[in-house]
């Protein structure tokens, strides 16, 4: 794991025990939040902290990463262009980036329909092999941000709802 090389030498015992446990869900959030700048990775951030808060106010959608499709398709069907009656999405998001696109992966379906990169890994599905009530608790408190920001809406998933 590149965080737990970059964990400083001085820092023997950490060091050791992150690359002991770099496969542990609960050691990764543990060094991800005790070494923020060693353990820096854009997906780890909050993303609500990516919208300076003088923007909140003028935002009036927000997108969610389960209705991807349908969320781009509400998007692109409500921006228009000066230059042509038809909106984003009929003019772009129908035809996907088409099959001929020597530029580009061909991704000929709509715009979001399927996913083929490697970033389709699914994780949603496998939450419960990674989590335990005790992690389910840390992440709720380290990432409260997302929840508390209103204009995002992040549904809260309970994993553990019994717990006290």
């Amino acid at each position: 794991r590149k965080c737990c090389r970059k964990i400083p030498n001085r820092k023997k015992r950490d060091k050791a025990l992150c690359e002991k446990n770099h496969k542990k869900f609960g050691s990764f959030l543990k060094f991800v939040k005790k070494y923020p700048e060693e353990c820096f990775d854009v997906h780890w951030e909050p993303q609500v902290l990516k919208v300076d808060a003088k923007w909140w106010p003028y935002i009036d959608f927000v997108g969610h990463q389960e209705n991807l499709h349908e969320d781009a398709k509400t998007l692109l069907s409500n921006l228009y262009s000066n230059d042509s009656p038809q909106s984003a999405w009929d003019r772009y998001g129908k035809t996907g980036w088409g099959n001929d696109n020597d530029l580009c992966e061909k991704r000929p379906y709509e715009f979001l329909e399927e996913n083929s990169s490697a970033h389709n890994l699914n994780a949603g599905s496998q939450m419960l092999e990674w989590y335990t009530p005790e992690l389910e608790k840390i992440v709720e408190k380290e990432w409260a941000v997302e929840w508390e920001q209103k204009e995002v809406q992040f549904q809260k998933i309970k994993l553990f709802p019994d717990r006290k």
